[in-house]
């Protein structure tokens, strides 16, 4: 009974070790900070190196990380968190993208002046100078036009 404590904090340790807790897709949007007066910063991150169906990356997960944490930074702007919507790995899907993102950016209602800056890492071509696309986290081939951004 004595050993019972450890050995659940062990295991407990160990489950929860490899679970990335940053990578949770924002909750319900917060409305624009009216106490904050002129122009203000926002910013999608949007980093994904684990795919379902091509090979993953190594890194792009974590360059979103430290993009969004120098966009909390003094050197960054001192965004707030309610100012960064981050989608990682998993989270980066579809949904989460055309629906949740676009409800967080409607919550903060842009203004003239504003700035939106957009981070993705993550796989991606170019077709030519105009147009390219990033890959979600489940694109598949047949598939690559409606699940690309």
């Amino acid at each position: 009974m004595r050993f019972f404590l450890p050995i659940l904090i062990t295991i407990l340790l160990l489950v929860y070790a490899g679970k990335d807790l940053t990578a949770q897709a924002p909750g319900p949007p917060r409305p624009r900070d009216t106490t904050v007066t002129g122009p203000q910063t926002f910013a999608l991150v949007m980093g994904i190196s684990k795919y379902k169906f091509i090979r993953p990356l190594n890194f792009a997960d974590k360059d979103a990380e430290m993009f969004r944490d120098f966009m909390k930074s003094p050197a960054g702007g001192a965004l707030k968190e309610d100012n960064i919507y981050t989608l990682l790995n998993d989270q980066a899907n579809e949904t989460n993208f055309q629906i949740k993102f676009k409800q967080w950016l409607k919550a903060k209602k842009l203004q003239k002046g504003d700035r939106l800056f957009m981070y993705l890492a993550g796989h991606g071509d170019a077709i030519d100078e105009d147009q390219f696309f990033t890959l979600l986290t489940t694109v598949i081939r047949p598939a690559i036009r409606t699940t690309t951004l």
